[in-house]
């Protein structure tokens, strides 16, 4: 098993067991596989962390650019940027150069930040130091309706939801 593929039960193992409408049986069942992996997860979820100076520079470099973007933005920047949207920017060209500035300024930053993020991704595609043996939940435990697919998807993949 894959790092990436261990968060990924653990996600969806969280998200189920915050289901209400589980049997005590079957939250049992959650609870014992998040037990058994949970320790793993707290490791890989550490490892992830940027060291808290860089995490401090980053954030301030991204709420710089932000504020730019805002800047050179026509219409309400604000409400588009918070729904992940793109923006008009009134001029460019001063905004990219604005940008590429910023960039320069906090070139060390940003690449430590690239660094570490290739350096996770290597983690994710690595094998799993831990050989979990998951509790399994039936399939006719499950309630009907309210599950997300994609996390019933990767739990079924992995034999923790059975037939």
């Amino acid at each position: 098993m894959k790092n990436g593929e261990l968060l990924e039960i653990f996600e969806a193992l969280t998200t189920f067991g915050n289901h209400e409408k589980f049997s005590t049986k079957t939250r049992l069942s959650i609870a014992k596989n998040l037990r058994t992996i949970r320790d793993e997860v707290d490791a890989l979820q550490e490892a992830r962390r940027l060291p808290p100076k860089v995490e401090r520079e980053f954030t301030t470099y991204q709420k710089k650019r932000q504020a730019i973007i805002t800047k050179w933005a026509k219409g309400n920047p604000k409400k588009v940027l918070k729904e992940g949207g793109l923006v008009e920017l009134a001029d460019p060209e001063a905004c990219q150069k604005e940008l590429k500035e910023l960039d320069d300024k906090y070139r060390s930053v940003l690449t430590m930040v690239d660094k570490r993020l290739e350096e996770w991704r290597e983690v994710l595609k690595s094998e799993c130091s831990i050989s979990p043996v998951f509790h399994k939940i039936k399939e006719s435990d499950l309630p009907e309706d309210g599950l997300n697919v994609v996390h019933l998807t990767v739990l079924l993949g992995h034999v923790i939801v059975e037939d």
